[in-house]
């Protein structure tokens, strides 16, 4: 398929061109901007109606550079349908097809949008596509030649500009990194609310929600991007302003984003040892459970702000992301005070945060 071919379609809001047509699964591959997780019962349910139907609902694809293993089309939405297409052994699938010219924020939109449409897409799964398109970004600037990238770049880069989307890379990002690494806390992290009655039989430990934790460390964290970009205040292209940058005529903020998430893993794996293995351990799930609210993990957040601040932060509004040496034994001595609140207070059932907060100062102060 050419560019000049009569079978491109151009969208009259979007200016996007697109075909309607066939794809070879031989040659398809999902999107990592596809934020669903993969459920085999939805891909059985699927693959009995195929069976059954046939293929009832095309597939959304976009066209791309031939990959090392021969791949040439991205799924963005319909990742289940494929699944089952390939387990009833079907060679091709029709589906819309974008041309290659999408940009990787493009592809996020697409994919979001189609597959919020079906079904509300969990905290967990947004702050992994995140995260894919901060490092496609990233990587596409290395790749046009960039000399200085900061988060600030990166999201003028991808057009972000909705209040959500630079939530979703900056804390929501954090939240992936932890969700995701190896260390203590990340076994207690879920995209999406588990149900309690699994918590009690010990299928799992996910007591947190990536979305809970998120608005925990917002209080916490810097939630808006690292450095400065701003090329046409000066009336510079990007080239010229980037050599003043890297001149230093022209001063950026110190990225401390690495030494932010070592003082958030930090805290995140007290609370995980000292408060909730402790009260998994004791068999305590309405303390547990009480404690992982959203708006008492807020006010809890206000309380612990004001602990970090005392045990040496100087930063006011984000004091995990400081280079001031932090007294974590003493943010332990107060953390280990949250065991001795009496959780069945009735004022945890007010979904105010600032209630919240003024009651626990006065249980670990």
């Amino acid at each position: 398929m050419t560019e000049n071919d009569t079978n491109w379609k151009i969208c009259n809001i979007t200016q996007r061109k697109y075909r309607l047509g066939t794809i070879q699964l031989s040659k398809a591959k999902n999107s990592i901007f596809n934020p669903r997780v993969e459920k085999s019962k939805h891909v059985e349910d699927i693959r009995e109606s195929m069976k059954e139907e046939g293929q009832l609902t095309p597939l959304t694809c976009v066209e791309t550079d031939v990959d090392p293993k021969g791949n040439d089309i991205e799924i963005l939405d319909g990742k289940h349908r494929f699944a089952a297409a390939i387990k009833l052994d079907l060679t091709e699938l029709d589906a819309k097809i974008y041309s290659k010219d999408l940009t990787p924020l493009e592809k996020k939109k697409i994919a979001i949008y189609l597959n919020k449409g079906v079904k509300k897409i969990n905290a967990g799964e947004f702050f992994r596509v995140a995260d894919e398109l901060h490092r496609l970004t990233e990587n596409q600037l290395k790749e046009m030649g960039a000399r200085y990238i900061n988060e600030e770049r990166i999201v003028s880069t991808a057009g972000l500009r909705s209040s959500k989307d630079i939530f979703e890379i900056t804390i929501g990002r954090i939240v992936h990194k932890l969700q995701n690494g190896d260390i203590l806390i990340s076994e207690y992290i879920s995209d999406a609310q588990t149900p309690r009655r699994i918590i009690e039989t010990g299928e799992t430990v996910t007591v947190l929600t990536a979305q809970n934790v998120a608005s925990f460390l917002t209080i916490l964290c810097k939630d808006v991007p690292v450095g400065i970009w701003e090329p046409e205040l000066h009336n510079l292209t990007d080239e010229e302003y980037e050599t003043k940058m890297l001149n230093g005529l022209i001063k950026d903020e110190k990225d401390l984003r690495e030494i932010e998430f070592k003082n958030v893993s930090i805290l995140m794996n007290m609370i995980a040892s000292e408060l909730l293995k402790h009260w998994l351990d004791r068999g305590d799930y309405d303390k547990l459970t009480t404690f992982c609210k959203h708006h008492v993990l807020r006010g809890s957040a206000l309380v612990i702000k004001r602990i970090i601040q005392s045990s040496g932060s100087k930063v006011e509004s984000a004091p995990l992301y400081t280079e001031d040496i932090i007294d974590w034994g003493n943010v332990k001595k107060h953390i280990l005070k949250f065991k001795d609140v009496d959780w069945s207070n009735e004022i945890f059932q007010e979904r105010v945060p600032k209630l919240i907060s003024d009651y626990l100062m006065r249980c670990v102060f």
